[in-house]
């Protein structure tokens, strides 16, 4: 069976509340992943549903909280290139505690969050993801479909022309603005995995 390489911003994934708020704010830039992506460049909405799998921690919920208002799960405004895949030692308790403690990846319960979707792992990863908000909103249905398993695609190909030629001409605006600020928070990250591998 062939399978195809998609086009930049032609796949896009689902994120469950407390992620899709976190990475839209700026208060995190990595996501729990087993598997790599065919294509580093995503667009991002949120789950068709606020039921989860995973629990949040108190701060996970204090965000839902607060900001849920803003999620619409019919649009999107956000888009991401994956910067880095970074293997993570997944199963490690106290690599967990320091990630939360230092409020790299603390919207989900150590336990019930991280642990339980690591819990039957042999490839854990972090996606570092540079966020950026699209000046317009791709609507479900319209723009783009939801597809298995949290993986979605652009049914407009002149969105997918607009996405692309927005990000080439540098017309996104990253969530979080300073390169050196992005790159400080990942080397943070890449250090701690460090210690605990």
């Amino acid at each position: 069976m062939i399978h195809m390489v998609k086009d930049r911003f032609e796949i896009g994934r689902s994120f469950e509340d407390a992620n899709y708020l976190a990475l839209k704010k700026g208060l995190q830039i990595v996501i729990c992943e087993k598997k790599r992506k065919s294509n580093d460049y995503i667009f991002m909405t949120p789950k068709a549903s606020r039921k989860g799998s995973f629990k949040e921690s108190l701060e996970g919920k204090e965000v839902v909280n607060k900001h849920g208002h803003e999620i619409d799960r019919k649009k999107t405004n956000l888009v991401s290139r994956i910067d880095d895949y970074l293997p993570i030692p997944g199963k490690n308790r106290n690599f967990w505690k320091e990630i939360k403690e230092k409020k790299i990846f603390y919207m989900w319960d150590i336990e019930e969050g991280p642990m339980k979707f690591f819990e039957d792992a042999n490839n854990m990863l972090f996606w570092v993801l540079r966020v950026y908000e699209t000046p317009f909103y791709l609507s479900k249905n319209d723009d783009y479909e939801h597809g298995p398993r949290g993986n979605n695609n652009i049914i407009d190909p002149k969105i997918h022309e607009k996405l692309k030629n927005l990000y080439d001409k540098d017309e996104l605006e990253p969530v979080i603005e300073s390169d050196e600020e992005f790159y400080e928070r990942k080397e943070k990250i890449k250090e701690i995995i460090d210690r605990h591998t």
